[in-house]
């Protein structure tokens, strides 16, 4: 399952039941992928990837991989957000769209069949 909210401003209580639902989804064996920056999705998540180091254009390299305590130590514009040393990530997500997209062929680890996805950036 690929998942990807668009919307930074997700609400505290829907995001506890959609946690909640993925938490169920991953208990009868389904990989699940989240693309999130909201700080509970990725505190209840087992791994973290980070792509960036900016968002769009200005990103697309691997810059952290590892678990949530690993993160929280990282030098990552995420981390550093959720850790409280960056007040505001607004800046840095301010660019002009394209149409780029990133997509995923051929999935083929775990539960996974073939699975194909594309999103845009």
């Amino acid at each position: 399952m690929f998942w990807m909210n668009r919307r930074l401003d997700l609400i505290a209580e829907r995001s506890k039941k959609a946690i909640t639902a993925i938490k169920r989804l991953q208990a009868m064996g389904n990989t699940i992928v989240v693309v999130e920056h909201n700080e509970e999705f990725i505190k209840a998540s087992d791994w973290i990837v980070e792509i960036g180091p900016r968002a769009g254009d200005f990103g697309g390299e691997l810059v952290f991989n590892g678990s949530y305590e690993d993160f929280l130590k990282s030098k990552t514009l995420t981390a550093d957000f959720i850790t409280g040393k960056r007040k505001s990530m607004r800046r840095f997500f301010s660019h002009r769209p394209t149409n780029k997209r990133v997509e995923i062929r051929n999935a083929r680890k775990f539960n996974l069949k073939k699975h194909q996805c594309k999103s845009l950036i």
